[in-house]
């Protein structure tokens, strides 16, 4: 899967390539949520276009402000593009350009049924201006199938045979592909965790960002509830539990020593302990396919960052999952470096990018991994502030 991006925020023309796992790392300030915002806003405005486009940056744990204030140098001229492009099943790929304040433009592609549709809309939009096209298909020689799509959707026109049934429905799933994979894009805050001793079930949304969608979904679904706690063993030797009060629609999140000794709700525990929850929780839920995780360092034990990324990397190659994390943490990278020697991931099952800014534009640099662990450039971002500082020590020895 790939991210190509223009004109949004600081980045004027980039593209991303998102591995299941994939890092990026870089100074304050160079541009690496832009990525994740990016994405958010390509799943607000497919599931909701019917809203002004300033409602697509705001993806509500923080709005960016309103199209001035996203789009490449404040400079309405500067089209907004954000397009993904998908190898699975097929080669396809969904871009919407922002032409202006209220107009935009919908482009969807797909290489083997030779599909190339554009739809101009302004918005809001409806969903009520839909495009027709043909599809010849291959068991009916001389046969073609009419579709609309209508900037979200694709669905059939008219009847089909008995004959054709099973293979238009195949294709319209096919099609449909890139609508669900947008619809499984998370991200997991730098906002995070429990700050409520108990909770009650809420009604949850396609974005789950809150607390109490969080516990929701934790209470709703005891799988969910297994997996964090495997998971929260691995990394801070704790189990998690949902502990539901008899006769009450009420429950709280608690943590409990593997020995069984002690136990207490989330909110009583440290908070690296607490926000972990949240963000396993976020990355473990079957409504996620696509995890976008700021900072998952914060608040956590070196030892426990070294885990955690452990326990991220097999989260992704095991379960089908696509990670972007960005980070700031020498040691989260240099750990993922380390699962490579051991074999615990492959080269090509993970990413590294550093991200920094020159003269104001975002610059994304691939950093290629080998068996051996080793980074193509080193983690120089890293190295650079590390020699400053021994700089300084020797020069204050001398």
């Amino acid at each position: 899967m790939r991210l190509l991006l223009n004109n949004f925020r600081s980045i004027k023309k980039e593209t991303l390539e998102i591995a299941p796992l994939t890092i990026m790392y870089g100074s304050n300030g160079s541009g690496k949520s832009s990525f994740m915002y990016s994405l958010m806003t390509l799943k607000n405005l497919v599931l909701n276009p019917n809203q002004s486009l300033d409602g697509f940056f705001n993806y509500q744990f923080i709005s960016i402000g309103g199209y001035d204030q996203v789009v490449y140098s404040h400079n309405s001229k500067n089209h907004i593009g954000i397009e993904i492009e998908l190898d699975e099943p097929v080669k396809s790929s969904f871009k919407i350009q922002f032409l202006s304040k209220n107009e935009g433009q919908f482009t969807y592609t797909n290489e083997k049924y030779k599909v190339n549709v554009n739809l101009r809309t302004t918005f809001p939009y409806p969903l009520n201006q839909p495009v027709s096209f043909f599809i010849e298909m291959s068991k009916e020689p001389n046969q073609r199938v009419e579709f609309f799509w209508n900037g979200q959707t694709f669905n059939i026109k008219g009847t089909v045979s008995p004959q054709m049934q099973q293979e238009v429905t195949e294709l319209q799933t096919n099609l449909n592909n890139y609508l669900e994979t947008i619809k499984k894009i998370q991200i997991v805050p730098v906002k995070r965790g429990f700050f409520k001793p108990s909770y009650s079930q809420v009604g949850t949304s396609s974005f789950s960002l809150s607390e109490d969608e969080i516990a929701t979904r934790l209470a709703q679904y005891k799988y969910l509830e297994y997996d964090v706690s495997h998971y929260l063993e691995k990394v801070l030797d704790k189990e998690l539990r949902v502990r539901a009060q008899i006769g009450t629609g009420i429950f709280s999140l608690d943590a409990l020593e593997r020995s069984g000794d002690n136990s207490s709700e989330l909110v009583n525990e440290g908070f690296g302990l607490n926000q972990l929850v949240y963000l396993l929780a976020k990355v473990l839920d079957t409504e996620s396919e696509i995890i976008m995780i700021e900072e998952p360092e914060i608040h956590l034990h070196p030892k426990a960052c070294i885990k955690l990324i452990e326990v991220l990397a097999d989260i992704a190659t095991k379960r089908n999952k696509k990670i972007l994390i960005s980070t700031h943490s020498e040691i989260l990278v240099s750990s993922a470096l380390n699962l490579i020697t051991e074999t615990k991931i492959t080269p090509d099952q993970i990413k590294f990018y550093w991200t920094k800014k020159e003269q104001g534009v975002t610059k994304l640099e691939l950093q290629e991994s080998n068996e051996n662990g080793q980074l193509s450039g080193g983690l120089e971002n890293f190295l650079e502030a590390e020699l400053e500082v021994l700089k300084k020590f020797t020069k204050s020895r001398t």
